[in-house]
C-alpha cells in the first residue's frame, strides 16, 4: 500500500516535469523575480544583480503642475560665493543645455543610447498584464499617453514585457 501510493507521487511528478517547458516558464520567471525581491541578497549566478534600493524601487509621479522652461534660472539655487562672472557664465551654460532638465512637464534629455546588460542566452520573460480598476486604468492610460505626447515611451512589439501597477503615495497616483 505504501509503495503504491509512493509510485503514483512519483509518477505525478514524472508528467509535471514532462510538461514543465510547456507550461511553467512564465510561472518560474516571475518566482525568481519574487525571490530576488524579497531579498537583500543576490541569487547565485546572477553577475547584473544590483542590490536593493533603499526606500523601495523607483516610480514615475504623475506630473500634475511643471517648471515653465522660462522660469528654469528662477529654480535653480546658484552659489552665493560664485563672483558675478561666474554665475552670468554658469547661467548661458544652464540655458544653452536646458533640454536636460524636466521643464514644460516633460523628463530630461539624456541623448546618449544606453544598454541594458542581458544574460547570455536569457529567455524573454512576458508576465501577463494585472486588472486595473476603471478608475486606475483612467489614471493609467492618462500618464501612458502623455509619456507617448513626450517621447519617453514609444510603442514596441516585444517578446519582453511587465505590468504596469499604480502605487499610491501621499494621495497620489505613481506609475
Amino acid at each position: 500500500m505504501k509503495f503504491e501510493s509512493q509510485a503514483r507521487v512519483l509518477k505525478a511528478i514524472a508528467e509535471i516535469n514532462e510538461n514543465e517547458e510547456k507550461h511553467s516558464t512564465l510561472i518560474r520567471s516571475q518566482t525568481n523575480l519574487d525571490k530576488k525581491s524579497k531579498s537583500d541578497q543576490e541569487i547565485p549566478g546572477e553577475e547584473y544583480g544590483e542590490p536593493p534600493v533603499e526606500g523601495g524601487p523607483k516610480t514615475a509621479e504623475v506630473v500634475e503642475d511643471f517648471t515653465p522652461s522660462n522660469k528654469l534660472l528662477e529654480e535653480i539655487d546658484i552659489c552665493k560665493e560664485l563672483s558675478a562672472d561666474q554665475v552670468k557664465t554658469l547661467q548661458q551654460i544652464l540655458v544653452r543645455n536646458k533640454e536636460a532638465f524636466g521643464l514644460d512637464g516633460r523628463l530630461g534629455n539624456y541623448s546618449e543610447e544606453v544598454e541594458i546588460p542581458m544574460l547570455p542566452n536569457a529567455k524573454p520573460i512576458a508576465l501577463p498584464p494585472i486588472p486595473l480598476s476603471p478608475a486606475n486604468r483612467e489614471v493609467v492610460d492618462k500618464q501612458i499617453d502623455s509619456w507617448l505626447k513626450l517621447n519617453v515611451i514609444e510603442p514596441s512589439k516585444s517578446p519582453w514585457a511587465a505590468p504596469v501597477f499604480i502605487v499610491w503615495r501621499k494621495s497620489k497616483p505613481r506609475l
